[in-house]
C-alpha cells in the first residue's frame, strides 16, 4: 500500500491516509506545501514550509505544537460508514518518537489549504471527537496511528467530504515530540 519511493531531489510527504469506506479503500497522502504544517500554540506561529511538522506536547504553551494535515481529492458520501481509519507517518529517530497528542479533524466538508496566519490550526472548527495518540519509544520508520475513525465518522455524518484536515492537538504533559516528514530528509 506504501507507493512512495526516495527520489533525489524530489521532496515526499509521507503522511498516508488510508481508509475503508464499506468495501472501498482509500490511500492518499498528504502533499508537500500548504497541506502540511505545524503552530507553535503561545503565539500562534505557523511554518507551512519545513520538511516536517511538529506534533509536541509540553507543560507550557510555549514548548506545545499542533499539526495539521490536508488530505485532498476525495469523494465520501454523507453517511457512508467507516470501518478502518488510521494515519501511517515516517518518524525519523528515536529523539522523535514520543506521541501525545489527540487527533481530531477540522469540521467542514473541504477545509482550505494551511496558510501562514497566525492561528490557523488552533482557530480551525474541530470534531468533538478525538482519538489519543500516546506513546513512548515508537519504532524509526513508517507507523500507525491508532484508530481515528471515530472523529473522521463525525465528518461523514454531516457531510459530504471532498477534501479533510487532520489537527494534531498536542496534550499538557511533560515534553514528547513526534516528527512526521519527508523520506529523503533529517530534520535540523
Amino acid at each position: 500500500m506504501k507507493h512512495l519511493k526516495a527520489i533525489p531531489f524530489l521532496i515526499c510527504v509521507f503522511i498516508f491516509f488510508p481508509f475503508f469506506v464499506g468495501a472501498i479503500t482509500i490511500d492518499v497522502p498528504v502533499s508537500a506545501s500548504a497541506d502540511d504544517g505545524y503552530e507553535l500554540e503561545s503565539t500562534g506561529a505557523m511554518n507551512i514550509t519545513n520538511e516536517y511538522t511538529r506534533n509536541d506536547s509540553n507543560t507550557i504553551n510555549t514548548g506545545r505544537y499542533w499539526g495539521g494535515y490536508r488530505f485532498t481529492g476525495l469523494s465520501i458520501p454523507q453517511s457512508s460508514t467507516i470501518n478502518v481509519a488510521y494515519v501511517t507517518g515516517y518518524v525519523y529517530g528515536e529523539s522523535y518518537d514520543r506521541p501525545n497528542f489527540n487527533m481530531h479533524f477540522e469540521e467542514l466538508a473541504a477545509p482550505a489549504t494551511l496558510t501562514t496566519t497566525a492561528g490557523n490550526i488552533t482557530g480551525r472548527d474541530r470534531t468533538e471527537t478525538s482519538a489519543s495518540w500516546i506513546a513512548l519509544d515508537i519504532p524509526v520508520g513508517y507507523n500507525n496511528s491508532p484508530s481515528i475513525v471515530a472523529p473522521l465518522q463525525e465528518v461523514i455524518d454531516a457531510y459530504t467530504a471532498t477534501t479533510l484536515v487532520l489537527i494534531i492537538r498536542p496534550n499538557t504533559y511533560l515534553n514528547r515530540v513526534l516528527l512526521f516528514g519527508t523520506i529523503n530528509k533529517t530534520p535540523t
